[in-house]
């Protein structure tokens, strides 16, 4: 068996654990970081909500960090229906109405079962009310045949690649000629690049601003954001490992955690920031469909590992099997006539400043989704991270 040690132990890496891993580690803490899934944050569409009240220098500092845009007024980008709204902040390869006053957009059309650009042209022509206009230009070569039905972050990723990327905007070149002297934005798909920005380079090609709309769930956003954490990990010298937890428990130095090929690691505080069903933190086990199971033993909405210290619940109370054989009605894991559906709302049970409760006298906090009845929301889970880093320290 691998016993590893650490100072501080970080459950995690969505963007509350990277918060507060970043906060860790520039208070001169040793950091651990273990991560197995993909998480919430890889389905995130490039924009920040649910970072409310002034926004804190730490925040943006962060938010700079991980390649997204903080400004003032407020950014108002587009979705990928077309339609614009306004963020708290966004990645930076998505076009900011706000920053750029379009006069012209330019939107391209394609055969592509993901892109109707004709349709989200008329969507943001009606939103514009004549603030500016907008024009589509056909675009049958801009993507590959192989490209045409390929996933979002694939194409973006695709354009990573040098050569890939100067065919990619020799083609835009060719396309926008006709508008040279009239455009001053340009509207694409979530494709510019994942590990390099691509919209920069493309901006100063075609002298006018170039941007994205928001991306659907598994998109660039998500990978971007994976890239970016990874590099600041490595400048900060944090270590990771990638493994699923099994197990966390308290220790004679503090925590222990276990993962699932046998690796423990030792460590003297926690941040518990494994997100929730998404993430596959909690789970729902399945219970035996036989109406001899008490119900006191039927399996309930859980924690994936082992952890005696940390309670599952929703409302300060923990959940209680009930008459379903499956442990917990279909009802209350649905949104119908209960609101917010545990599904959202599930998670480990706190009190103050992110302390589980049942844990008095370990050194052990929780962030973002893992909250329970926490908002599942970006801004909301970076916010989170660093309290629970900062609540860390003051112990």
């Amino acid at each position: 068996m691998t016993v590893l040690d650490a100072e501080v132990i970080v459950l995690g890496a969505g963007v509350a654990g990277t918060a507060a891993a970043h906060v860790l580690t520039r208070a001169g803490k040793r950091v651990h970081v273990v991560h197995a899934s993909a998480g919430a944050t890889s389905l995130w569409n490039g924009l920040v909500d649910g970072l409310t009240g002034d926004v804190s220098a730490e925040e943006k500092e962060l938010l700079g960090v991980l390649g997204l845009t903080f400004a003032r007024p407020r950014p108002r980008v587009i979705n990928m229906f077309g339609m614009p709204r306004t963020a708290v902040a966004h990645d930076s390869a998505i076009l900011d109405l706000e920053a750029c006053r379009p006069k012209l957009i330019v939107v391209p059309t394609l055969p592509r079962p993901s892109w109707d650009g004709r349709a989200v042209s008329a969507m943001l022509e009606t939103y514009a009310k004549g603030d500016f206009d907008v024009r589509t230009v056909a675009a049958p070569k801009l993507l590959s045949p192989g490209e045409l039905s390929a996933p979002d972050g694939t194409v973006a990723l695709g354009l990573d690649d040098e050569a890939r990327f100067t065919a990619f905007s020799a083609e835009l070149e060719s396309l926008m000629e006709r508008w040279r002297n009239t455009a001053t934005a340009l509207l694409l798909p979530p494709w510019l690049g994942v590990s390099l920005a691509r919209a920069p380079r493309l901006a100063d090609t075609l002298a006018l601003s170039v941007g994205e709309v928001s991306c659907g769930l598994a998109g660039a956003a998500g990978m971007r954001f994976a890239v970016r954490r990874d590099l600041h990990f490595a400048k900060l010298g944090v270590t990771v490992t990638r493994g699923r937890c099994s197990a966390v428990s308290a220790a004679e130095s503090g925590i222990s955690l276990e993962l699932s090929d046998g690796t423990s690691l030792r460590g003297t505080a926690l941040v518990v920031a494994s997100g929730g069903f998404v993430s596959g933190a909690m789970e729902m086990p399945r219970s035996p469909a036989v109406s001899d199971v008490p119900v006191a033993q039927r399996s309930v909405p859980s924690l994936s590992f082992q952890a005696p210290f940390l309670r599952a619940g929703s409302g300060g109370s923990e959940v209680r099997a009930n008459g379903s054989v499956f442990g917990t009605t279909p009802e209350d894991l649905i949104h119908t006539m209960r609101s917010p559906s545990l599904l959202d709302a599930l998670g480990i049970l706190t009190g103050e400043r992110g302390s589980p409760l049942g844990a008095e006298g370990l050194r052990v906090t929780v962030a973002g989704d893992a909250v329970a009845d926490a908002p599942r929301t970006f801004g909301a889970a970076l916010r989170s991270g660093i309290r629970a880093a900062q609540a860390l320290l003051q112990r």
